[in-house]
């Protein structure tokens, strides 16, 4: 089968885009949260860089600061 170079061009370049974008998906994944939050590709930005989103009773830069204040509702196993 003959694929022309216009055609083998642009599949390289699709190629190209897939591995960029996984890439930057995995840099964002690896950002740390504290467990207690998560940062996403189209989330929030500081400094051009995706920045943690908090879960409830959370904050700070990294989700590490606890915030009882408002209505905190905190799941206790015994």
């Amino acid at each position: 089968m003959y694929i022309g170079r216009e055609q083998k061009q642009n599949e390289e370049i699709g190629l190209s885009w897939s591995k960029k974008a996984a890439a930057e998906a995995e840099a964002v994944a690896a950002i740390s949260c504290s467990g207690h939050g998560r940062a996403f590709l189209d989330g929030p930005i500081s400094g051009g860089k995706p920045i943690c989103e908090c879960y409830d009773c959370y904050s700070g830069v990294d989700c590490s600061e606890f915030s009882p204040a408002g209505s905190c509702v905190i799941d206790v196993e015994r």
